[in-house]
């Protein structure tokens, strides 16, 4: 298992960024998620994400998404939906070398 080495916040990065790319489109408030165990409710916490509700399902705004990806550095101009899975992964590299 792969843990501590940026590739869960990158992805969830490209997830913010790709939201975002679809807002104009689609139309949306911002991101839900349904982590499955505390550790995952932590994480994704640490990323902006609150508590809906009673259990386990997470949501940040469309406003919160964009902060984290400011405070990432993550350029928002950049089309990222346009990426292959491999791409995604090769950018993440590049940042490890």
């Amino acid at each position: 298992m792969v843990r501590g080495q940026g590739y869960g916040t990158t992805l969830l990065l490209h997830a913010f960024a790709t939201a975002f790319e679809t807002l104009s489109i689609v139309g949306h408030v911002g991101m839900l998620v349904d982590p499955n165990n505390d550790q995952l409710m932590s994480y994704y916490a640490k990323h902006g994400f609150m508590p809906l509700g009673g259990g386990r399902r997470m949501f940040a705004s469309v406003e919160q998404m964009r902060a984290i990806c400011q405070a990432e550095g993550l350029d928002l101009s950049i089309p990222m939906m346009r990426l292959s899975r491999s791409e995604v992964f090769e950018k993440m590299l590049e940042g490890q070398e």
